[in-house]
C-alpha cells in the first residue's frame, strides 16, 4: 500500500465534488494534479482526459464509477487523482450516478504499473462493500487505503 499512495496522494483527492455535472466533475479531478511535480503539461492531460470515451462501471442498481486513464507524454510517471460525489454526476445513457471519478495518467514509456493500478482498483471497487465503505468514509487516508487494499 505504501507504493500505491506514491501515486495517489491526499492532495490529489476529493471527497467532496463540488461539479455535478460530468465534464465539469471531470475538470475538478484532473485539476487536483495541477501542481504535481510529475506533471509537464497540465493543459494537454486534461485534453487528453476530455476526450477518452470512457465508460462508466456500474457497482450496484444505484452506484457506478468511472477512470479516465491515459498513456500522455503530459507526465513523467504515473499520478493520479480521485474526486467522490454523493449526490451522484449523471452520466448519457446511464442509469446509475457515477459517485467516483479517478483519472490515472502514465507516461507511454512506462506501462507494468498501470496495469497494476487499473487491476487493483478494479478488483476493490467491483466489490459493493468496499465501494461503500469508499462512499462512507470522511478521512481521505482510509479512502486511499481503502481504493489501494487489492494492490499487491
Amino acid at each position: 500500500m505504501d507504493h500505491f499512495s506514491y501515486f495517489f496522494s491526499a492532495a490529489a483527492t476529493r471527497l467532496a465534488l463540488i461539479n455535478q455535472e460530468k465534464s465539469a466533475a471531470v475538470e475538478e479531478v484532473v485539476q487536483l494534479l495541477k501542481h504535481d511535480p510529475r506533471l509537464t503539461d497540465w493543459k494537454e492531460l486534461f485534453e487528453v482526459m476530455k476526450a477518452s470515451a470512457i465508460l462508466p462501471w456500474k457497482i450496484d442498481e444505484e452506484n457506478a464509477l468511472v477512470i479516465y486513464h491515459a498513456r500522455t507524454n503530459a507526465v513523467q510517471d504515473l499520478v493520479m487523482a480521485a474526486g467522490r460525489s454523493l449526490p451522484g454526476i449523471v452520466f448519457e445513457n446511464f442509469p446509475q450516478r457515477v459517485r467516483l471519478v479517478i483519472v490515472i495518467a502514465i507516461p507511454h514509456a512506462l506501462n507494468q504499473e498501470y496495469l497494476r493500478i487499473l487491476g487493483s482498483l478494479a478488483r476493490s471497487l467491483k466489490e459493493p462493500t468496499v465501494f461503500q465503505k469508499v462512499l462512507a468514509t470522511e478521512n481521505v487516508d482510509e479512502f486511499i487505503a481503502l481504493l489501494s487494499q487489492r494492490y499487491e
